[in-house]
């Protein structure tokens, strides 16, 4: 049996995207109290569940200040339904990590004329009237 069958991944970690960036829509956003193995102490946390996905993720204070800047919302609540890019990347302190950015939005393409919208056909040539040789 694979070690990573025995033991699976809880969290979502940089190396489940798989070097590229993934966009996800926020399901659920909980606080959750988790121990810090750093502080050796329990902290609350806000955790969010994406749909789709199995791997939730934990947020740590710059992800959250992200999320509040990308969806102008303050109360982690209100992030539902919210659509965003996560990507790996590194701390400067050479630990993987993942970056919360907002998806790209492209321009919509023009909407299709309505048929009272639609140009006026031009009026048919008159044959010549000249003789033909």
């Amino acid at each position: 049996m694979k070690i990573s069958e025995k033991y699976p991944d809880k969290w979502l970690k940089a190396h489940h995207l798989a070097g590229g960036t993934r966009g996800v829509t926020v399901e659920t956003s909980t606080d959750e109290e988790l121990y810090n193995t750093q502080e050796k102490k329990k902290e609350w946390k806000v955790v969010l569940r994406f749909f789709g996905k199995k791997l939730p993720m934990v947020l740590n204070k710059t992800q959250a200040l992200t999320m509040k800047k990308i969806t102008g919302e303050d109360d982690s609540a209100d992030w539902i339904g919210h659509q965003i890019n996560l990507s790996p990347a590194w701390t400067p302190n050479g630990r993987e990590t993942i970056t919360i950015s907002a998806p790209e939005h492209r321009p919509a393409a023009p909407p299709a004329p309505t048929p009272s919208e639609e140009p006026a056909e031009e009026p048919a040539e008159e044959p010549s009237k000249e003789p033909a040789e």
